[in-house]
């Protein structure tokens, strides 16, 4: 699964929908801007109408038409920018993404059209950083590494100091052969944020997009979900629900109220599992545990079971 690309197929799309807005916003014929760009006016009137698709190239050309408008005239580029916006389909809830973490400040900056183009793709050096000092008990991070099927919420992946954690625990996940489950809902939430032209969305989700190229990049991924999938929180419920019967599993994630929710499924008198462990993380980067970690008496790798093995089936992994 190529994890930008879906982001840059709906950016030339969005553009496409909003380009006979955006041109006449701008005060051009279809001449006019087919001559800026380098295409004919016919071209311009098929991509408006949808005759033809707008191609890659075109995209870009047309950025950087606007965005050189918009030195001129910032304004345009507002009014540019509340058209896309009015175009773009977000498929994550207003509450999911006003729980994304704030970026640092000094991190927030202005962008161009081709700056969000690019914004699209991965950093150009992906290997996973070398591990600092654990802040966490050394013996947690080999015990959540060796014993839990790990799965992370969007807003964990999301928070400033996740690439730090990720790294302080990638060598312990690739001993034991254990990778990070990240739900296909939970890397939309991220897409779509991405989409956005509001910094305090767009800034954390392209650092975490990055992560996860990165975490792909060194098999320490395992993406797993359907197109059918809907609300993010109410399917991590469900997955605890049904599969802590097989696994013990480990939820990393920012929300207090959902790992609570999840927690309370420890509660449970009636069934037989495993007992559900959480963290999140705090400023300072620490992992905050929610739960004890549980080490099985026997210090050794389980050997699966067939049911143990295929538990997960069920929820289709993404490649």
């Amino acid at each position: 699964m190529d994890i930008f690309l879906l982001n840059r197929e709906r950016m030339i799309a969005i553009m496409q929908s909003s380009l006979r807005q955006i041109r006449q916003l701008c005060g051009w014929s279809a001449k006019d801007l087919g001559e800026y760009m380098g295409v004919t006016r016919q071209t311009i009137n098929n991509i408006e109408t949808k005759k033809t698709m707008m191609s890659t190239t075109q995209y870009v050309a047309l950025c950087a038409v606007l965005d050189k408008r918009a030195e001129r005239e910032p304004h345009i580029m507002r009014a540019a920018i509340a058209i896309l916006e009015g175009n773009t389909t977000m498929h994550t809830s207003p509450e999911i993404l006003a729980g994304i973490p704030k970026p640092p400040a000094d991190t927030i900056q202005e962008l161009t059209l081709l700056d969000k183009w690019f914004m699209a793709f991965p950093d150009s050096n992906l290997r996973m950083p070398a591990g600092k000092p654990a802040e966490m008990d050394a013996d947690s991070i080999n015990a959540i590494a060796k014993y839990y099927k790990i799965i992370a919420h969007a807003d964990f992946l999301l928070h400033h100091q996740a690439e730090d954690f990720f790294a302080k625990i990638a060598r312990s996940l690739k001993e034991v052969g254990n990778k990070v489950i990240i739900p296909l809902r939970a890397i939309e939430v991220m897409q779509d944020a991405i989409l956005s032209f509001d910094p305090n969305l767009y800034v954390p989700a392209k650092k975490g997009l990055n992560l996860l190229a990165k975490m792909q990049k060194n098999h320490l991924l395992d993406i797993r979900g359907e197109e059918t999938d809907q609300d993010l929180n109410g399917l991590l419920q469900a997955i605890f629900a049904q599969h802590r019967t097989h696994h013990r599993l480990f939820l990393l994630t920012q929300n207090q109220d959902l790992a609570s929710d999840i927690l309370q499924l420890n509660e449970s008198k009636t069934i037989q599992a495993y007992p559900i462990s959480a963290g999140r993380l705090k400023e300072d980067g620490h992992l905050e545990e929610l739960t004890a970690i549980t080490i099985p008496e026997v210090q050794e790798t389980p050997e699966k079971s067939d049911t143990e093995a295929n538990a997960f089936e069920g929820w289709a992994t993404i490649d």
